[in-house]
């Protein structure tokens, strides 16, 4: 059972990362405004830590994604990868046990690892196609996890905007080796044909991927599922529906709660067994969040 537990949170609206008390719902504005726009957050706190993606400027066709971090509480901000390195970052996880930080570039159509130092940026996906400045918009990777038991990574494409095209993969980083990107043969996709699935969460206990969805109803502004085995995912089905613009995405799976964010402001609660949902927070809109121990 989690007790006095927060949400970290990345709010548009002046870009800021703020810190929301899930027992009174008070809430601390830990940092911002920052230029660019944040959208991915995770949080060590173990070591006190949190780290964020920034997408840089809009239209995001330029070098000037970011990767950051700073303390529990705002304090001693700073940026581990600078602009000039990728293009739009998007979700972020962290690999605890190997300190290691994975995202996604979103119109550099890649999927990129440091070390929590910002020290030894690898390549591990690059959809983008041969001398072209912008990925394909079917190519444009966004949420990702890592099966921390299996060593396996999982990235969402999520195709145009209300499009259908969606898509999830699956590669083993047993095969990736430093300098050589994974090509189409090292990857699997596990389904197709999604409304627009955005960021992921594993349940490795369970064998379970939960995703968020920003698509077209009626299987599009959801909240999804799906069994994982060794040869894919298996019994899809949507939990909660009717969100508008889900992106973010946390997992209480021991008290059978999920929490979902999108761009309308909200934050819900949602019960995994029925798909209730209740909205916790409303203001602004977020991208990603982060559920930690207070």
């Amino acid at each position: 059972m989690m007790t006095q537990s927060v949400l970290y949170f990345l709010q548009t609206e002046g870009n800021k990362i703020i810190r929301l008390d899930l027992q009174d719902f008070s809430q601390t504005v830990i940092m911002g405004p920052v230029p660019g726009m944040l959208d991915g957050i995770v949080a060590d706190t173990e070591n006190r830590v949190i780290y964020w993606t920034n997408m840089g400027d809009a239209p995001f066709t330029k070098k000037d994604g970011a990767v950051g971090r700073c303390g529990l509480r705002g304090e001693n901000p700073q940026l581990l990868i600078p602009p000039g390195i990728f293009m739009t970052g998007k979700q972020l996880f962290l690999h605890h046990s190997r300190q290691e930080l994975y995202w996604c570039d979103r119109e550099g159509g890649a999927v990129m690892r440091c070390t929590t130092k910002g020290e030894n940026i690898q390549t591990i996906v690059s959809r983008r196609s041969a001398g072209s400045t912008v990925a394909d918009i079917a190519d444009q990777c966004v949420g990702i996890a890592v099966d921390t038991f299996n060593n396996d990574l999982y990235w969402t494409q999520k195709g145009a905007s209300k499009g259908g095209q969606g898509r999830i993969f699956r590669l083993s980083l047993d095969k990736f080796s430093d300098g050589n990107e994974m090509n189409e043969a090292d990857m699997s996709v596990l389904l197709s044909g999604l409304p627009e699935p955005i960021d992921l969460s594993l349940d490795l206990q369970n064998g379970r991927l939960y995703w968020t969805d920003r698509g077209a109803p009626p299987d599009g502004n959801s909240l999804n599922v799906a069994d994982f085995n060794e040869s894919g995912l298996h019994n899809y089905r949507v939990i909660a529906r009717g969100f508008r613009e889900a992106i973010g995405l946390a997992m209480n799976t021991d008290d059978d709660l999920a929490y979902v964010a999108d761009l309308s402001g909200c934050i819900y609660k949602v019960n995994l067994s029925d798909g209730r949902k209740k909205v916790i927070y409303q203001q602004g809109a977020i991208t990603g969040i982060a559920l930690a121990r207070a």
